[in-house]
């Protein structure tokens, strides 16, 4: 897809995420830092930090993700790890990711039983496997024509509670 055409459809799964829920009530939300052909976080992220929500991001250290609340998006982000813009270390770390209640999660595929494929490193999944609480919601958000009917799955991925497309909520 073409910027214009990213853009326009990341509109609709914004849409679709901000009439969603758990993203209403949702004080604490693990964002990524989209790349450019992803769904478009930022917009997201504005938003949320404009009502007053907690923004946090990850960063990638030693294989693992560590999450840090971020204030400003241009003042409190740096290029990182596989050249995505990350946390800068002076920004204020979570240390318990149970105080989290909404988890956005990058994905290049998922299927209708929310099983992902990411980019291959397993981050996410080492990270999403210490989440032991039920009430964080872990969300994927893609395109509609990014999920599948069944992808495989294997035994080291965690599952998604939700995916948000442009075309709705699965």
């Amino acid at each position: 897809m073409d910027k214009n055409e990213i853009k326009r459809r990341s509109k609709y799964v914004r849409e679709n995420l901000q009439k969603f829920v758990f993203y209403k009530r949702a004080k604490r939300i693990l964002f990524y830092a989209s790349k450019e052909d992803e769904v478009d976080t930022w917009s997201l992220m504005r938003g949320a930090l404009r009502e007053n929500k907690k923004v946090y991001l990850p960063k990638i250290k030693d294989k693992n993700l560590e999450i840090y609340e971020i204030k400003d998006l241009k003042k409190d982000l740096e290029t990182g790890s596989y050249s995505i813009l990350e946390p800068k270390e002076t920004c204020t770390k979570l240390e318990d990711i149970e105080k989290l209640d909404l988890i956005l999660v990058p994905l290049r595929a998922a299927d209708f039983n929310k099983n992902r494929i990411g980019r291959g490193k397993g981050f996410y999944d080492r990270f999403l496997k210490k989440i032991n609480s039920k009430n964080i919601k872990k969300i994927g958000l893609c395109f509609s024509f990014q999920v599948f009917e069944c992808l495989p799955s294997k035994k080291q991925d965690v599952r998604l509670d939700f995916l948000i497309t442009d075309k709705g909520i699965i």
